[in-house]
């Protein structure tokens, strides 16, 4: 499948993103600087999937690591119907620092061989291996890297799994014994939220961290005043405005990390 109906396939699909992960579509000057973290060439998804098949051999390798999840990684460039339709100039901009970032940390997650896990927004372009720029953003990311692998949500506007993908993802992290599982990805209180309200359900909830530093907002969920405030923070790698937003709109305890170490 080429590069247009790529796009026409995928632009068909999210027309129901009215709720879940979307957003309100706005207009924005930010809008062509935002998109142009899309790559612009289509490819199949070359990451490897975790499965029961393949955690046998990944459980050895990770023994007691740390283990990083990012749901829905890139989803506002790709699935989000409102920015595909542009966004104000504060909030667009908010979000490209925090998708950067996201992306920054995948990609050196991925050089230094550390165990992280892409739960992607179901897609049947992308889960039939078809040519797709979203697979394409994320295969730049992680470069042939093995210690990345992708799991799919059960829909494109939720962060679920489906129960057979969340054993799986169990049997690894249980498994392996991994000591600390950092969430990251979006939307806050959105589709991460609804994935890290299901993986506590099943793995050890005070070893399972959300980081604000790999966190993204939904622009449908902030002002101008407030993007433009935490954009700046942000800047200064200041990041107790994210926390305080995760707080409001999580609804649930939870533990937040702060760590930086992968931007060194």
């Amino acid at each position: 499948m080429g590069r247009i109906s790529s796009i026409a396939a995928l632009f068909g699909l999210i027309v129901f993103l009215s709720a879940g992960c979307a957003s309100t579509p706005v207009r924005s000057d930010e809008l062509g600087a935002l998109l142009s973290l899309r790559p612009q060439k289509a490819e199949p998804l070359k990451i490897g999937r975790l499965t029961r098949e393949t955690v046998q051999r990944m459980r050895p390798r990770f023994k007691g690591a740390e283990v990083a999840i990012i749901v829905h990684p890139g989803y506002a460039l790709f699935f989000d119907s409102a920015v595909a339709s542009g966004c104000r100039v504060s909030v667009c901009s908010l979000l490209r620092a925090q998708l950067e970032s996201e992306a920054k940390f995948i990609a050196q997650s991925a050089e230094k061989g550390r165990a992280v896990i892409l739960v992607l927004p179901a897609d049947p372009i992308v889960e039939g291996g078809f040519p797709h720029l979203y697979s394409a953003y994320l295969n730049r990311l992680v470069s042939g890297s093995d210690s990345v692998t992708v799991l799919f949500s059960k829909t494109s506007s939720s962060g679920s799994l489906r129960i057979d993908d969340m054993l799986s993802l169990y049997d690894f992290l249980a498994g392996a014994g991994v000591r600390k599982v950092i969430v990251g990805g979006g939307y806050i209180g959105r589709c991460q939220r609804e994935f890290h309200s299901q993986l506590i359900t099943y793995f050890d909830s005070s070893r399972t961290f959300i980081s604000p530093e790999i966190s993204v907002i939904s622009t449908a969920d902030i002002s101008d005043k407030e993007a433009a405030r935490i954009a700046k923070e942000i800047r200064y790698r200041r990041y107790d405005a994210v926390k305080s937003f995760m707080m409001r709109k999580m609804e649930e305890p939870l533990n937040i990390i702060s760590d930086r170490s992968w931007r060194e």
